[in-house]
């Protein structure tokens, strides 16, 4: 039986992002992701709250885990991303 590196692994993925609600935010996780070939297939981000944080959230198509690990690092480094990143793997 042949085990693939994780990194290898293709899955969608749920992200949710806790992120300052600024215009562009959506924008400049979205272009991290694409620059990492990642394609969104949903986002939703809830609605303003005055001073607060709100939660965005990714559903990806089929995509590969070492691209996705990535982006994650990059984004998480965004001067807007106010918390931790949730990442869960669809599995089949």
């Amino acid at each position: 039986l042949h085990i693939r590196p994780i990194n290898d692994i293709d899955a969608r993925y749920y992200i949710r992002f806790q992120a300052l609600d600024r215009p562009g935010v959506l924008a400049r996780i979205a272009g991290l992701l694409g620059q990492h070939g990642i394609s969104i297939a949903s986002a939703i981000q809830r609605e303003r709250r005055d001073g607060q944080s709100v939660p965005v959230v990714i559903l990806t198509y089929p995509s590969r885990e070492g691209a996705i690990q990535q982006a994650l690092k990059e984004i998480s480094t965004l001067d807007v991303i106010t918390g931790e990143s949730v990442l869960l793997r669809e599995e089949e």
